[in-house]
């Protein structure tokens, strides 16, 4: 029993040795250094809260009447107007007892009534974007660029012509009376189905905005 513990004792000094050995005598490879390259420089998209895109189209609030309301893209709340004022995109106007009217240039004309909130959320040449949450306005598409309008959950796109829309938060309906030329609404119905209907000048579209449902009249 002891000579077997001497042999393994033996023989895990004689491996010491020899490792201990060969590692000082045999030459030793040269290590590969891993240079990372050093980031000198990002490309980044800048973005400015106080000045929208510089391709932006600007418009103009004018024909104001009553108290009218205006919040600019860095404001942390509405502003009484009492004269002209330019508008562009990231802002808001707001009539209470008072009308006023929006234009951009060969592009669109908002004539907004009272008791009504439109937010501009783009302006850009490609389509202007504005969202109406609540009260009566009369849009006119003047030029090619497209313009969409945004009542609660149903969007609607105007084609050509006259269209005026009312929004009623509180019965929770987005009235839309078609004057001249023609519109596509697109809506999300409860089954969670896309559709889009098209209407034309002359008639009456009401949706449910808790149903999710559109009658036509």
């Amino acid at each position: 029993m002891l000579k077997d513990i001497g042999i393994v004792i033996l023989s895990l000094i004689v491996g010491f040795v020899t490792t201990v050995a060969l590692y000082i005598y045999l030459p030793k490879q040269n290590l590969i250094t891993i240079s990372i390259p050093r980031v000198t420089s990002v490309n980044t998209t800048h973005f400015s809260l106080e000045k929208a895109p510089t391709q932006s189209l600007v418009g103009t609030i004018s024909s104001l009447s009553g108290q009218v309301l205006w919040q600019s893209r860095i404001a942390n709340a509405e502003s009484p107007i009492i004269a002209s004022q330019q508008i562009q995109q990231g802002e808001s106007v707001e009539t209470t007892d008072g009308t006023a009217s929006i234009a951009f240039a060969s592009a669109l004309l908002a004539q907004i009534e009272k008791n009504t909130q439109v937010n501009i959320i783009q302006t850009l040449p490609a389509d202007i974007v504005i969202q109406q949450t609540q009260g009566t306005t009369d849009y006119q598409r003047l030029g090619t660029i497209p313009v969409s309008i945004r009542g609660l959950d149903l969007l609607l796109s105007v084609e050509r012509g006259e269209v005026t829309i009312v929004v009623d938060p509180l019965t929770s309906h987005v009235n839309v009376i078609v004057k001249s030329g023609k519109i596509t609404a697109a809506y999300t119905n409860k089954q969670n189905q896309t559709n889009i209907k098209t209407i034309s000048a002359g008639q009456q579209l009401l949706f449910n905005n808790n149903t999710k449902q559109l009658t036509l009249r």
